[in-house]
């Protein structure tokens, strides 16, 4: 082993000492501060320690389909906005000066799924719905993982 890999293994097993430490919710904001310190000197390091710790998921709510929480992820994600499953609505708004392109399915520059995606995307969501209600109880929108399923 070489000591450049010896000083990368080295700086990945401490910041993830220090992550196993720190609150998960603050999780993005120390890998950030890590890439930043490591990067210069060790750019080996920020992809190791990229490859080995997940950030928590965040959710957003829809504001116009009675705030229905939904994961913000990379596969709903188009620039800085994210599309609601619910209402297909991308949130923040899409800026208005972007024109809509309906031969590549997109509304102001954003993916939107084809009308026959979106029927299915649509049932999908009910039959989860009724899974989770089913499941979990009526209100498991409004509880905290306070279940013991």
């Amino acid at each position: 082993m070489t000591s450049s890999s010896t000083t990368t293994q080295s700086n990945v097993n401490a910041a993830l000492n220090i992550l196993r430490r720190t609150p998960v919710e603050c999780t993005e904001e120390n890998l950030n501060a890590f890439s930043m310190l490591f990067n210069p000197s060790n750019p080996e390091a920020v992809e190791d320690l990229l490859q080995v710790v997940d950030c928590p998921l965040k959710v957003a709510s829809d504001p116009n389909y009675k705030h229905k929480k939904y994961i913000l992820s990379d596969h709903n994600r188009d620039g800085n906005s994210y599309r609601s499953p619910w209402t297909n609505t991308y949130y923040p708004p899409p800026p208005a000066t972007a024109t809509a392109n309906t031969t590549t399915n997109t509304s102001c520059g954003f993916f939107k799924p084809s009308p026959k995606l979106r029927v299915l995307e649509q049932q999908a969501n009910e039959i989860f719905e009724s899974y989770k209600q089913l499941y979990y109880g009526k209100d498991s929108d409004n509880n905290n993982s306070s279940s013991s399923h």
